[in-house]
């Protein structure tokens, strides 16, 4: 039992290795939390639809055939079935009978199929993010690396963990370089468009799909069911409640449990006979409870992908939170930042860093916590010291540019996440070179 235990935490790890990207809460819960809630759901409908019989059939009168039965039984399957109550009226005729076709349910053939469906449809805004984060010149290949990268920190061994920063640093390094201000000209002028803007943009976009096929798919489930007024969208109110009062089928004709089935049957030379067979829906049984916890789950999606794309909007919405957010974590990240003026910080957060940097950390922090998200703020803060310090070096390749020498974070005792990223120890002091330690971009 501990082995499974721990062969289940292992995968765990594994799985959780690898979640790390330009995404958060809100995006695996729709590509990953609903499209797996729906692949399950596939499986067990599937399997108890095509490997147990899903419909069962009685005939009243018997007729000649051995293999009738199972041909009504085929027949009302494919043909589909009317619910009536136990004490409605049976139609007498066929004419009465095709003023039921309208009633007829035909649903339960196609509800693996529309599930399939649905779970598709669920990974389709991850698939156009990720093509547009990596092929329309949004660099966001690098910001997705750096992301990777910091969750595998977690993971580092703490002795390495300091260079495996440095590292990520590297990398964002080469896309704050890369990018540029682009000039776009108008009938009023010309005027700059902000650096990082567009993965932003890109990224709100893709949340806007997100809420659009969660909403999209409660409809659809809706009219497939047979729900046609537009009160029938909280259908998942509606059938709780009857469950809840115990209005079983006959009172509601949704999901019904037994159906009625009219089959002509032809004869060589004789008139055409017709039967009526009363069919049990064993499947419908299923149906219900899988479509009520779909209706739940896909609202609450809908409503937590609201709340999220809100929530991104919000922290864009000026540049003063941009830059408070990254003064929390320089803050965090060195001792020495009394030195500094706030203005400095705003240019480290507008300039240095831009939108698209400051995404980065908070996509960071996001997916490998405050811990990694610090430590790599650090890192940018010394880069962007260095390079303020003197500009030329911006032309130097990043191997001829001194890193600098790990700082005081915070203290152990006050911050014990933070240990991993402490103080340097007195041999790594004493190698490093002490004219750039002493330079301004380390005071």
């Amino acid at each position: 039992m501990t082995k499974l235990v721990d062969d289940a935490l292992r995968i765990c790890e594994k799985v959780n290795t690898h979640l790390g990207d330009l995404e958060d809460f809100a995006d695996r819960f729709n590509y990953f939390g609903c499209g797996l809630v729906l692949l399950v759901c596939v499986f067990v409908v599937s399997t108890r639809q095509y490997f147990f019989s899903p419909i069962s059939c009685f005939i009243a009168t018997e007729v000649g055939g051995t293999n009738l039965l199972s041909y009504v039984e085929n027949y009302c399957w494919v043909q589909g079935t009317v619910p009536i109550t136990y004490t409605g009226r049976m139609p007498t005729n066929e004419t009465e009978w095709l003023q039921l076709e309208e009633k007829k349910i035909l649903y339960y053939q196609w509800v693996p199929f529309v599930l399939g469906l649905q779970c598709i449809l669920f990974c389709l805004p991850r698939l156009i993010w990720k093509m547009l984060y990596l092929h329309s010149g949004t660099n966001g290949n690098i910001l997705s690396q750096v992301v990777l990268r910091s969750v595998e920190v977690l993971h580092t061994p703490p002795s390495e963990r300091q260079a495996a920063i440095n590292e990520i640093a590297d990398i964002a390094e080469y896309y704050f370089a890369k990018r540029f201000p682009r000039k776009i000209s108008t009938g009023l002028g010309r005027f700059e468009y902000p650096r990082g803007i567009n993965i932003i943009v890109a990224y709100l976009v893709v949340k806007v799909l997100y809420l659009i096929n969660a909403i999209g798919q409660l409809v659809m489930m809706q009219r497939f069911l047979g729900f046609s007024a537009i009160t029938d969208l909280a259908y998942g109110f509606s059938v709780l409640r009857d469950i809840v009062n115990g209005h079983d089928w006959q009172v509601t004709q949704i999901f019904p449990r037994v159906g009625f089935c009219y089959v002509e049957l032809k004869f060589l030379g004789v008139r055409t006979n017709a039967v009526t067979a009363q069919c049990a829906l064993p499947l419908n049984m299923l149906n219900e409870k899988i479509y009520l916890f779909l209706w739940w789950w896909i609202m609450a999606a809908a409503c937590i992908t609201t709340f999220y794309l809100c929530l991104w909007i919000f922290r864009f919405s000026t540049r003063n939170r941009e830059a408070n957010y990254v003064f929390k974590y320089v803050q965090l990240s060195t001792d020495t930042f009394t030195n500094y003026e706030d203005k400095e910080v705003e240019n480290f957060a507008h300039h240095y860093l831009s939108h698209g940097g400051i995404f980065l950390v908070r996509m960071v922090r996001l997916n490998a916590g405050e811990q990694v998200a610090a430590a790599v703020v650090k890192a940018f803060w010394e880069r962007y010291r260095l390079t303020n310090m003197d500009p030329l070096r911006r032309s130097f390749p990043l191997s001829n540019v001194p890193t600098a020498p790990a700082s005081n974070i915070v203290p152990r005792d006050l911050y014990p996440q933070f240990k991993s990223f402490s103080k340097a120890t007195p041999s790594e002091k004493e190698g490093a070179d002490v004219d750039t330690i002493h330079t301004p971009a380390y005071v």
